[in-house]
């Protein structure tokens, strides 16, 4: 299918070219004929433009998909347009040759059914187009008459050889196309031969590789395993010796051990002491604490109340500010009522603006304490903050001073353990004495052993390394085979 569509897109692609060609061409002969008188300007210029849309078209087409079947029909009857034009435009006998390069144009696609319908419909037009001029220009003397039986048998033999040249090359083709796919199935015949070959060369391949692994992977741990075991025998003989060496040192250390252990419990004697002080300070300590919780409470309540006792202040001065708006708008009223009485009312008048004055005063002195309620609001809410932040602080104060006096507690019974197990290491030791002779002669005897094992050990090693380096070739040539099964395998569909 890919080749098909390649052989398509090929063809298409030359077919454009020639077609731009040949239209460009035909653009010319069109201006030429108008310079020469044999037709007129307007259409030449027709012509150039139905030449252009062609090209136009063909190119959009072709740029869309440059495979597309469609591409070859556009050509053929956007050309016919331009063509049929042209014949109709112009009374000289030689243009329908223009049509002789697109006939063995479209030879190029191997397809008799197309062509077939190509000569249906150019040898019909050029016939018309003789009928045209013969009955409707009136161009019907001897020459013009021999001229265009010419025409007639030229395009009819052109046509005649276009599709049996067509039908030649298709058959040709075919044959080929038929010989490519015989030789093209013996080759699969013969391919999947050896496929099935290496079908059953990859599988055997396999469980060789996979014997041959399996058997590389458990010399490979017995040689390891050999190796750790000569290794630690070897490294236990070296330390059987080293150790027969320390535990004539481990007596002397044994009894400075004795001794330091007296001087610990001497030691552990005087940290008990301290302890027990530690104990009396937490106990005082916790005493004053108690009185530090019961002062800060009676803070904490002062403080609150403060803080009840401002806002109610607040209140009050709200009332107050609330009473002076609303005098100074009675005042106001006052104002106005004494000076729509006149003489009368100027006394009245003047007591109106002396209550606006004092209520004025009232209001400001009231904002006044407002503001310094407020930042007094601001401080005893920080007051409170801070006593409420203490009072946690002193409840985790006495969480850590319970948790410290608990810890005391155990470290006194821990000192007391201790200085029981000074005295149970103090007895211990002197077993550990009498048992240290025995473990002398116990070294001795497994140092011989040890050396004896050494020397087995090393005698399997060596076996073990040879059978390795044979195993390690088997794999390589098992390798080889299952690369070969796998080359092969990638021949299959």
């Amino acid at each position: 299918m890919k080749s098909k569509l390649s052989f398509y897109a090929r063809t298409n692609k030359l077919v454009l070219i020639l077609v731009c060609i040949i239209n460009a061409l035909l653009a010319t002969g069109n201006f030429i004929e108008a310079f020469n008188g044999y037709k007129t300007f307007p259409s030449a210029f027709l012509a150039l433009v139905l030449n252009i849309a062609d090209v136009s078209m063909l190119c959009y087409i072709f740029i869309r998909n440059n495979e597309s079947k469609f591409f070859r029909e556009f050509s053929f009857w956007g050309f016919l347009v331009v063509y049929f034009y042209s014949l109709f435009s112009s009374y000289r006998v030689g243009v329908y040759v223009y049509i002789i390069p697109h006939i063995f144009l479209y030879f190029l696609y191997l397809d008799k059914k197309f062509m077939r319908k190509i000569i249906s419909v150019v040898l019909p037009v050029n016939i018309l187009r003789v009928i045209w001029l013969i009955f409707v220009i009136q161009q019907n003397d001897f020459h013009s008459l021999i001229d265009y039986l010419i025409q007639v048998a030229s395009m009819s033999v052109l046509c005649a050889i276009a599709y049996a040249g067509t039908s030649v090359a298709k058959q040709q083709n075919d044959e080929k196309v038929q010989a490519l796919k015989k030789s093209q199935s013996k080759q699969n015949e013969i391919l999947n031969n050896i496929l099935e070959l290496g079908v059953l060369l990859d599988s055997q391949s396999k469980d060789v590789y996979t014997v041959v692994s399996n058997l590389e992977q458990s010399s490979e741990i017995l040689a390891n395993t050999m190796n750790d075991i000569a290794k630690g025998i070897e490294a236990t003989t070296q330390n059987i010796q080293t150790q027969n060496q320390l535990t004539q040192d481990i007596q002397h250390i044994i009894i400075d051990t004795a001794t330091a252990s007296e001087n610990m419990s001497k030691l552990s004697s005087a940290t008990l002491a301290e302890i027990n002080h530690g104990q009396e300070i937490l106990k005082n300590l916790n005493t004053q604490t108690v009185a530090m919780n019961t002062n800060s409470d009676a803070v904490y309540n002062a403080m609150i109340a403060l803080q009840e006792k401002t806002t109610e202040i607040s209140r009050i001065t709200a009332a107050i500010s609330a009473i002076a708006n609303q005098t100074n708008i009675l005042s106001l009223n006052a104002a106005i009522e004494s000076a729509r009485a006149g003489e009368a009312g100027k006394g009245f008048a003047v007591v109106a603006t002396e209550v606006r004055t004092l209520a004025t005063q009232t209001k400001d002195s009231a904002a006044t304490i407002a503001n310094i309620l407020g930042e007094l609001q601001v401080m005893v809410d920080s007051s409170v903050t801070a006593m409420h932040d203490f009072r946690e602080t002193n409840l985790v104060q006495n969480d850590l001073i319970a948790q410290t006096e608990a810890i005391f507690n155990k470290t006194t019974d821990s000192m007391h353990q201790v200085n029981h197990n000074i005295r149970l290491v103090s007895d211990k030791i002197q077993e550990v004495l009498s048992s240290n002779d025995q473990i002398v002669a116990s070294i001795e005897e497994i140092s011989a052993t040890s050396e004896s094992n050494l020397a087995n050990i090393e005698d399997s090693y060596t076996a073990t390394e040879s059978n390795s380096s044979q195993i390690s070739q088997t794999k390589n040539i098992a390798e080889t085979l299952l690369q070969t099964a796998q080359k092969i395998s990638t021949y299959q569909y």
